[in-house]
C-alpha cells in the first residue's frame, strides 16, 4: 500500500495597519475565510510604523511564510518619508 505524502499547509501572512477600521475587518473576515477554505493558515501581522513594517517582513522571512497580502496604506510609509525631504 502506497501512502500519500502529506502536503504542508500554506501559511499566508496578512499585513495591515488598520485592524480597527470596520471596512478592513470586513475584508479581513472574508479573506481569512476564503484562505481557510483552501487549506491555508493565515498569520496576521499588524504594523503601525516603518520599523514595525520592516520587522513584519523579517518575521515573515524567518517563518518561511508562503506569501504575503498587504491591506490598507502600508506603502504609504515610504511616501511619508519622501515627502518630508522636499
Amino acid at each position: 500500500m502506497v501512502k500519500k505524502q502529506e502536503q504542508k499547509a500554506q501559511v499566508i501572512g496578512i499585513v495591515s495597519n488598520e485592524f480597527t477600521n470596520p471596512y478592513t475587518l470586513t475584508l479581513l473576515n472574508e479573506l481569512t475565510r476564503q484562505l481557510n477554505e483552501r487549506g491555508c493558515i493565515t498569520l496576521l501581522l499588524n504594523v503601525n510604523s516603518r520599523d514595525s513594517y520592516q520587522t513584519a517582513l523579517q518575521t515573515a522571512a524567518q517563518l518561511h511564510i508562503n506569501g504575503l497580502i498587504f491591506l490598507d496604506s502600508i506603502s504609504g510609509f515610504g511616501e511619508q518619508r519622501n515627502s518630508k525631504r522636499r
